[in-house]
């Protein structure tokens, strides 16, 4: 047990929930956009255990155009996932790095994925997490914005319309500029079960800004399409500038 715990801390894809039995929560993001840009889907397969026992597995499935999501509930001993590799099965349906394969009620079929770029890891820093990968007792392990910057935050608001962020240090600012979309309900975990609502956009277009402060050039300019965002919290505790 302790050395399939080992192998997933410094392998964030894989399962990390062994010997979990209660108040747990794991899931996968596959997020896809057809190269037309006419669809966009994410499809989600997870377990979840609430502060009970209870269990479940569960596959999202998000369609970003036409704003709905399905979820569609397993037992838990319809669950499986390997130590050695990232390879989880859920009943009929299996996901890995370079395909997963779909068999439900409203989906089948087959994605297969090519020239995956992997987020760098250290042993000092598995996955996007970095050194947070080793605290423990965390609500929720995933994939975080920024895991080191010396950071001022200039600039933080979020509205129905719009979301902004200026980061700024001694030598640059960062400029990010979301315009939001419509949204679906996603469900999400509180206390280990799949209880709560988040509301996520996939269509959003995304507008960054690096600025060197010295000249004011602009040393990387780009917009993104079919952006997933979610604005969640008490935001005005947030609102800055």
């Amino acid at each position: 047990m302790i050395y399939k715990k080992l192998q997933s801390l410094f392998n964030p894809e894989r399962y990390h929930g062994w010997g979990k039995s209660k108040q747990y929560f794991e899931g996968w993001y596959y997020k896809v956009v057809s190269s037309d840009e006419k669809h966009a889907f994410a499809f989600i397969p997870g377990i979840a255990m609430d502060k009970s026992g209870n269990q479940q597995a569960f596959i999202q499935v998000l369609d970003g155009k036409k704003l709905t999501t399905t979820y569609h509930k397993f037992a838990a001993h319809e669950f499986s996932s390997k130590s050695n590799e990232f390879a989880t099965k859920i009943k009929n349906n299996s996901f890995k790095i370079n395909l997963f394969k779909l068999n439900l009620s409203n989906v089948k079929g087959t994605l297969k994925f090519h020239g995956q770029v992997p987020w760098p890891n250290q042993w000092y820093s598995p996955g996007i997490m970095g050194p947070f990968a080793f605290v423990p007792m965390m609500e929720c392990y995933h994939g975080i914005l920024s895991i080191d910057h010396r950071s001022a935050l200039i600039k933080s608001y979020a509205d129905n319309n719009k979301v902004e962020i200026i980061l700024q240090n001694r030598k640059y600012r960062l400029e990010i500029n979301v315009q939001r979309s419509d949204t679906t309900e996603l469900a999400s975990p509180i206390m280990g079960f799949m209880d709560g609502r988040i509301s996520e956009s996939m269509t959003s277009i995304i507008n960054t800004r690096l600025i060197k402060l010295s000249n004011n050039k602009i040393e990387f300019e780009d917009t993104g399409r079919n952006v997933g965002l979610e604005v969640a919290g008490n935001i005005p505790e947030i609102l800055i500038g």
